[in-house]
C-alpha cells in the first residue's frame, strides 16, 4: 500500500552509522471556522537503514532527481 508523505526528518546513530528516517504527512485541521486552520504532523512511518543502504538510497536520489535539483535552485 503507498502512503502520501509530504515531511520527513532523520538521525543518524554515530556509533554503527546507521540512518533513521521519520516520514510524516501535514494534516491542516479547521477550527471555529474556515479562517482559523491548524497543522497536525501526524507520523507515517520509520525506517533504519545501514550504512551502505542509506549509501545506496542517496546515489540513487543524485541520480533521478540530480539536475532537476540543480536547475531549480
Amino acid at each position: 500500500m503507498l502512503q502520501y508523505v509530504d515531511g520527513f526528518s532523520c538521525s543518524l546513530n554515530q556509533e554503527s552509522r546507521s540512518l533513521v528516517i521519520h516520514f510524516t504527512q501535514k494534516e491542516p485541521i479547521i477550527k471555529d471556522g474556515e479562517n482559523n486552520i491548524a497543522i497536525t504532523v501526524n507520523p507515517v512511518a520509520s525506517i533504519i537503514m545501514e550504512k551502505n543502504s542509506a549509501a545506496a538510497l542517496l546515489a540513487l536520489l543524485q541520480e533521478v532527481y540530480g539536475t532537476d535539483i540543480e536547475s531549480e535552485n
